[in-house]
């Protein structure tokens, strides 16, 4: 089996990262959910937390499927990726007391975009270092016959 290369360790590290931001921002809402009750933010603080444990949970799946090698990783860090990156633009689109005009956010916007391209993009060239399960399995059926293992005799 291949060892696992910089760009691999390297989104494992920033789904990682993601992950932690979320969780933390999670409990950070149910720290602040007398304030939050008290200042009614809207839809609750339930809303918050399920926004952080959503996407925390889904980034540390995204962690444990790159780690273990397996293609379900390329589809799932991109769907936390595009959830994410959608989420944080109807936050402050549409759910935002106070929403900034979209053609006064065009940069920040463009910017999101190129991000979330290269994400996608570096995510997608991990693609010839994911092990496909059939070959998994070849490969361990190829390694135990070759260590001497049952011979009929």
């Amino acid at each position: 089996m291949k060892k696992r290369g910089f760009a691999l360790w390297l989104f494992i590290g920033l789904s990682l990262a993601a992950s932690v931001y979320y969780f933390a921002e999670a409990g950070q809402a149910i720290r602040s959910w007398t304030l939050l009750t008290i200042m009614q933010y809207r839809f609750g603080p339930l809303y918050p937390v399920f926004q952080g444990m959503l996407l925390g949970l889904g980034f540390l799946a995204t962690v444990v499927w790159l780690f273990r090698r397996n293609p379900v990783s390329l589809w799932l860090g991109s769907l936390f990726a595009v959830l994410s990156v959608l989420w944080h633009w109807l936050d402050r689109l549409i759910f935002s007391l106070n929403p900034l005009p979209v053609l006064q956010q065009w940069f920040p916007i463009a910017f999101s975009l190129l991000l979330l391209g290269l994400v996608l993009g570096g995510l997608w060239s991990l693609a010839p270092d994911m092990v496909s399960s059939a070959l998994a399995n070849e490969e361990n059926i190829s390694h135990s016959s070759s260590q001497g293992g049952d011979h009929e005799s």
